[in-house]
């Protein structure tokens, strides 16, 4: 099967939106999405932008499992 190749322009929507890294000053593209009250509890030295939930880029969403790693250990234990 022949794969569909997408131009470029298709992509410029999502960062048009405001689809970079909600972390001020950094312009990575946004891999994953968390709760903004999860993100700010394990990272307050962060200023975010955006709404509820914040997207984050590769760099700071490892950050942040590495800050709620503790956290996300007692809540799957229950505790």
């Amino acid at each position: 099967m022949r794969r569909r190749e997408v131009p470029e322009s298709a992509a410029a929507p999502a960062a048009a939106s405001g689809g970079g890294c909600a972390v001020e000053g950094c312009d990575g593209s946004p891999q994953r999405s968390q709760p903004r009250s999860r993100v700010a509890e394990a990272l307050p030295e962060l200023a975010l932008e955006g709404g509820r939930r914040v997207k984050l880029c590769r760099e700071h969403y490892r950050a942040f499992r590495r800050a709620s790693r503790e956290t996300r250990r007692l809540d799957r234990m229950g505790g």
